[in-house]
């Protein structure tokens, strides 16, 4: 697993190149997908469905996505450990238009 930076400094190199100048993160327990990559997704569900994976599911529109790094924390846990969502939170902000 790379981020686009790290995927971009791995290039079109043989993966053993790539590997050794960039080695690949294990992927992540919970991945967290945009709504944009997740609808992106959806579109290949049988080429995905053919190498044994399913896309994630959709969200609704009126939930934002998170900012990449972003460390969500359950507010009754005493030690503050981070959890991962199904989904990200909603905004508290005003929508567009609207003060």
């Amino acid at each position: 697993m790379s981020c686009a930076e790290c995927n971009a400094r791995r290039g079109n190199a043989p993966l053993e190149v790539a590997d050794a100048a960039v080695p690949l993160l294990p992927p992540p327990s919970a991945p967290y997908f945009h709504r944009a990559t997740r609808k992106w997704l959806h579109g290949y569900t049988a080429l995905l469905g053919e190498n044994g994976l399913t896309p994630p599911p959709l969200v609704d529109e009126d939930v934002l996505d998170m900012k990449a790094g972003t460390e969500l924390r359950r507010a009754s846990d005493a030690q503050a450990q981070p959890v991962q969502a199904a989904t990200p939170r909603r905004s508290s902000r005003p929508a567009l238009g609207k003060r």
